[in-house]
């Protein structure tokens, strides 16, 4: 026989006892959409566009919310990321020829929850290289597709 007769010899059930006043964390709903967003703005091309889609919400409850995306569907991104690119502004008009590599914004997200609803804003400044000729900016945007991954939790009142 080994040092342990029986398993109670080796157990104390007042040691392994567990109380909080706090309930556990509880996933309420997971799930995944698709939004695309096309890029066209009709402002000067530094400005990215937001979408804004809302799907009910599931629950029925306020709660958290966590998520991740991707806009290849693929590699994916915490809620915090921004996605950058550098594009070429050129000034064709007036004279001298002038060009600058300048940032954007290729893409970013925010998910937000209530009681009713789980609302996703999709942001989507890709564009190709911009020409001023003076009066008017060209460039033509960049349509993505926002795979969104989101888990509710059970938000403790």
């Amino acid at each position: 026989m080994g040092a342990l007769e029986n398993l109670s010899d080796a157990v104390n059930l007042n040691k392994v006892l567990y109380a909080s006043l706090y309930p556990i964390d509880k996933i309420t709903h997971t799930g995944t959409t698709s939004i695309v967003n096309d890029g066209a703005t009709t402002q000067a091309p530094q400005t990215a566009k937001i979408t804004t889609t809302t799907i009910a919400n599931p629950y029925g409850a306020q709660c958290y919310v966590r998520f991740v995306w991707s806009v290849n569907g693929v590699d994916f991104n915490s809620a915090e990321t921004q996605l950058m690119y550098t594009f070429v502004f050129s000034t064709i008009a007036p004279a001298p020829v002038t060009s600058t590599t300048l940032t954007g914004l290729q893409g970013a997200v925010s998910v937000a929850v209530d009681a009713t609803n789980i609302t996703f804003l999709t942001g989507n400044g890709l564009h190709g290289n911009v020409t001023d000729n003076g009066t008017v900016f060209t460039y033509t945007p960049t349509s993505q597709t926002f795979t969104i991954k989101y888990a509710l939790f059970e938000r403790i009142p």
